[in-house]
C-alpha cells in the first residue's frame, strides 16, 4: 500500500492493542508493517485459528471486523485523501485510542517508561 513511503510512521500503538487483523479478517493483502521501539511480547496466530476462535465470540469478531474495515478506509484516505474520504466514524481509531500512546509523541512515552524502569531497578539494587 505505501511502497513509496517504506519508513513512514502512520500510527503508534501500545500495550493491549492489536494489529494485523485487516488482512486476516478482510482477506486482503497486508496493509502495513510493524516495528517496535522497545522490547515487546507479541503473539502470532494463523487466520484459520483466529477465525475458529472468533466463531465462538461473534461480538468480538464483529468488533474486529469493524475496526479492520475502518483501518483499511483510514489507510486508503492517508494514501489518497482526494479519492477516499473518511467516514465520521473513521476519524479516530476506536482501538488505537485505548492506548496511552494515542495522540502523543511515542518516543517521549518510551523514554519516560525506560527512565521509570531504570529508577525502579536502581531502587531495587540499593535495597539489596
Amino acid at each position: 500500500f505505501l511502497s513509496s513511503a517504506k519508513n513512514a510512521a502512520y500510527v503508534a500503538i501500545g500495550d493491549g492493542c492489536f494489529f494485523g487483523e485487516v488482512s486476516l479478517i478482510l482477506k486482503c493483502r497486508r496493509t502495513a508493517s510493524a516495528r517496535t521501539k522497545t522490547q515487546c511480547m507479541l503473539y502470532r496466530i494463523s487466520r484459520e485459528k483466529l477465525l475458529a476462535i472468533l466463531n465462538d465470540f461473534p461480538d468480538v469478531l464483529a468488533t474486529m471486523k469493524r475496526v479492520a474495515e475502518s483501518r483499511e478506509r483510514r489507510l486508503s484516505h492517508y494514501v489518497s485523501p482526494a479519492t477516499c474520504p473518511l467516514l465520521p466514524e473513521d476519524e479516530v481509531d476506536t482501538e488505537d485510542c485505548k492506548t496511552e500512546l494515542f495522540g502523543v509523541d511515542a518516543d517521549r512515552v518510551a523514554s519516560a517508561k525506560e527512565e521509570q524502569f531504570e529508577q525502579r531497578l536502581n531502587r531495587g539494587m540499593r535495597q539489596s
